[in-house]
């Protein structure tokens, strides 16, 4: 079943949050600084808060709830998982996706392995090496020569960073 559209809360859950299990104390305070009241059950509350990795089932959502986390949240929020997700994907229909630029994971000896075949003969634009675990455009490094793609794929933390390469974009589609 697929969430219908977001719809306006009744007149009694609006404004209330429910926190799964109980939410940190920070958390309960930057809620209730919001203005945000404290409901004693999920049915009854927009706003469902969960602080430990458990999430609430589409099915038991009301169109007008929000929640904070979502099943499968880290497939989109990880850049080495999305990565992962989109060329399996692209592998899985045989469609291409042109609009994304060439990604490799480089924690998988696999991405590895086609990120080197991929730039064997030299790298067209330069690419960017981003560590998975980090935000805000830090670890990121730009990969431009034959050199720098030797150094980045000699690199012993690539698994344990989650690093991704990707082609730099340089002709922007922007909306």
């Amino acid at each position: 079943r697929v969430v219908a559209k977001w719809s306006m809360p009744p007149d009694d859950a609006w404004g209330r949050y429910f926190a799964v299990p109980r939410g940190s104390e920070w958390d309960l305070r930057m809620q209730n600084r919001r203005g945000w009241k404290r409901s004693s059950s999920s049915a009854s509350a927009e706003l469902l808060f969960y602080s430990k990795p458990q999430y609430p089932t589409f099915p038991s959502l009301q169109s007008w709830q929000r929640v904070n986390k979502l099943l499968h949240e880290p497939v989109l929020n990880r850049k080495n998982l999305l990565v992962g997700l989109l060329n399996n994907h692209s592998v899985a229909t045989g469609c291409d996706l042109p609009f994304l630029p060439r990604s490799f994971r480089l924690d998988t000896a696999n991405g590895r392995r086609a990120f080197a075949e991929a730039t064997a003969h030299g790298l067209a634009r330069p690419w960017l090496a981003k560590a998975g675990a980090v935000e805000k455009g830090a670890g990121i490094s730009i990969v431009s020569t034959m050199a720098d793609r030797d150094a980045l794929l000699a690199r012993d933390d690539l698994e344990s960073n989650a690093v991704v390469a990707q082609e730099y974009v340089d002709n922007l589609l922007l909306f």
